[in-house]
């Protein structure tokens, strides 16, 4: 990660080392992020989390997707409070992540009235595969 894309992402959130999922932001709006974290065999998370076969822990994944998330929010200048999970709805794993693959969080802005107009989101996770792209839905 470049020292300008650090800065990008760290002005936008307040996680940092170790706990920054975010390596790299590839589009940024009002309305959307799409960031990209690399997932390697020598991340220290991954050490002692299945060693024999090594995969990118579920809750770092939803936190990734958070994280994306609240790099969105922060381009709204009126929303300046910090954003926290609250809740996960149809937040399903269909695939596993492993070193060597990217995964590239796409987060959506959306507006719930019934909730006193609070931001949420939603979108799509892919992931980079040997195979080619696999799509997964947030909701």
């Amino acid at each position: 990660m470049s020292r300008t894309e650090y800065k990008k992402i760290t002005n936008r959130i307040p996680q940092r080392y170790p706990f920054l999922f975010v390596d790299k932001v590839l589009e940024l709006s009002k309305k959307k992020s799409v960031c990209i974290k690399n997932v390697s065999g020598t991340d220290p998370y991954l050490v002692g989390h299945f060693p024999d076969d090594p995969v990118f822990p579920g809750v770092l994944l939803v936190e990734a997707c958070a994280q994306a998330g609240g790099i969105m929010i922060a381009e709204h200048e009126e929303y300046n409070k910090r954003g926290y999970i609250a809740m996960l709805n149809n937040f399903k794993f269909i695939n596993f992540i492993v070193p060597l693959r990217v995964s590239r969080e796409e987060e959506e802005e959306g507006l719930d009235a019934s909730q006193h107009d609070e931001k949420y989101t939603q979108g799509t996770l892919l992931v980079a595969t040997p195979k080619g792209l696999e799509e997964h839905e947030i909701i």
